[in-house]
């Protein structure tokens, strides 16, 4: 079956098309028979006649259908893919992940030059404009184009069975936190309230776009950010689903902290399993509308 939308130019996994399935015994928490299916959209970035730069978005899935969706945005948080590949063995799940060249930005030459952008602020046009200009120091509308087309793809792919996210992330030590979010920190009006377990590391913690996931990861002890409604458009998915009322989830812990990342893939799982399976009611076929001007915010007020 194809995707009925006209600029969607890949097939389902159901067709075998580029698609792999494997089946094992998984020697994890909850050991049982499942089958891995692996497929790719592949997504072509650049001048086809001067040689295009080849990427893919790369679907990896249990037989254990989950009623969310993993993805990893950035090739180069290796201890993300990993552990979400492990929760696959060990639980069940869909990921979809970033494939190329390894590194955390996509480039590609068009019209003899180089333009680069991160995958995760490309959802917005202001943010596809602004990610642009930021990696590539130059801008053209068929750079515009072209990323607008490779956002709608990961986008379409993303939300095709569930309408709930979880990102996960990977940062370095002490060059990204939680107290970024912090009154009078760079991030500061992104968001709406910050909770702070000094027992925690301050690298790893959730992001998220509902009050009721933020209570309950704070009553838990767990380092959460809750998105502020009015958060100022920086092109990232929890913008998008932020303004298409798309539940979503941003696990980000430090590079090589494997069992920290774990412990927080099973906090979310254990609020979201409890969610019927359905499919994501219809979008605007179009990326996000983002002419609203969001409110400026200079501190963090908690919400009633």
């Amino acid at each position: 079956m194809r995707f009925k939308n006209k600029d969607m130019s890949y097939f389902l996994p159901s067709m075998g098309v580029v698609c792999l399935g494997i089946a094992f015994l998984s020697m994890g928490v909850a050991p049982h028979w499942y089958t891995v299916a692996s497929c790719r959209v592949d997504m072509i970035l650049g001048d086809e006649a001067r040689g295009a730069t080849s990427y893919s978005f790369q679907k990896t899935s249990s037989s254990n259908p989950l009623p969310y969706t993993f993805c990893v945005l950035h090739e180069n948080e290796e201890t993300a893919a990993d552990c979400v590949q492990q929760f696959l063995r060990e639980i069940g799940g869909t990921l979809w992940e970033v494939k190329s060249t390894g590194n955390r930005n996509v480039s590609f030459k068009l019209k003899k030059k180089k333009y680069s952008f991160d995958p995760n602020r490309i959802y917005t046009p202001s943010g596809i404009s602004n990610t642009l200009r930021d990696f590539s120091r130059q801008y053209s509308d068929d750079a515009f184009s072209q990323v607008s087309v490779f956002a709608k793809k990961i986008t379409d792919s993303l939300f095709y069975q569930n309408n709930v996210l979880v990102s996960v992330h990977n940062s370095s030590d002490a060059k990204f936190s939680i107290r970024t979010y912090l009154p009078d920190s760079t991030l500061a009006n992104t968001a709406a309230d910050v909770y702070i377990n000094e027992a925690n590391d301050e690298d790893e913690f959730f992001y998220v776009t509902l009050r009721s996931d933020f209570q309950q990861l704070k009553t838990q002890g767990f380092n959460v950010v809750l998105q502020n409604p009015d958060a100022p458009d920086d092109g990232s998915l929890s913008i998008f689903c932020g303004n298409n009322k798309i539940r979503y989830i941003n696990i980000e812990a430090q590079h090589g902290h494997r069992s920290e990342q774990l412990t927080m893939l099973y906090a979310a799982h254990s609020l979201l399993d409890n969610l019927p399976i359905k499919p994501l009611p219809s979008m605007n076929p179009r990326l996000l509308d983002s002419t609203k001007a969001p409110a400026k915010i200079d501190t963090i007020r908690k919400r009633k």
